[in-house]
């Protein structure tokens, strides 16, 4: 699986597009997005979206390298559905690295020309790392009724995690989208300050 995956992805050039000390990241807006399931994250990629900015999913990316592998073609709860998914991308970190498919699919959105990327999809340390350590911005989002339901493991990933901006989602979905819009404006005011 491995050699069959990473073929593909040295010969179209996906991988090793650019690194930290690129200066086409100076163009780059990049934003991660960490939270528990369900804790709003697809919400708020929709208003980075209405803000001009791509979402660069990481599931393309698994459902790509799964159909070979015999991934269904649906996200449903056979073996060979959404859990499949889930344990192709847990080898995929674990081959190489937990970094991996966040770097993989910011690369994908940089080739195709994007330079306001958001990535709703940050799970663990060493992902939101890499968005740290190549200027990005990371969010948080707290649901804390949402929370109780969380792996254990992730909610400490969660805890470590360094952000720029936490958003609590406890009140209703308007509250919600009304404080993803002000972290957004304070995201935009910071940016125009480093152009």
């Amino acid at each position: 699986m491995k050699d069959v995956i990473m073929f593909k992805l040295i010969s179209t050039g996906e991988i090793g597009h650019w690194s930290q000390t690129d200066s086409s990241m100076n163009e780059i807006c990049l934003v991660g997005i960490a939270g528990a399931d369900q804790s709003g994250k697809s919400t708020l990629a929709q208003k980075f979206q209405e803000h001009g900015y791509f979402s660069a999913e990481i599931s393309p990316i698994l459902m790509e390298a799964g159909r070979p592998l015999g991934w269904n073609g649906t996200k449903d709860n056979t073996p060979f559905g959404r859990e499949f998914l889930i344990r192709l991308g847990m080898a995929l970190k674990q081959e190489f690295g937990d970094e991996f498919l966040v770097q993989l699919t910011i690369e994908r959105a940089i080739l195709k020309g994007h330079s306001l990327i958001v990535v709703p999809s940050i799970r663990t340390l060493k992902e939101s790392g890499w968005i740290l350590s190549h200027g990005g911005i990371m969010v948080k989002i707290r649901r804390p009724d949402i929370e109780q339901k969380t792996i254990p493991l992730y909610l400490e990933y969660l805890e470590q995690m360094l952000y720029h901006y936490e958003i609590v989602n406890d009140k209703s979905l308007e509250d919600f989208r009304d404080s993803c819009e002000i972290v957004i404006s304070e995201i935009e005011k910071q940016e125009k300050t480093h152009l």
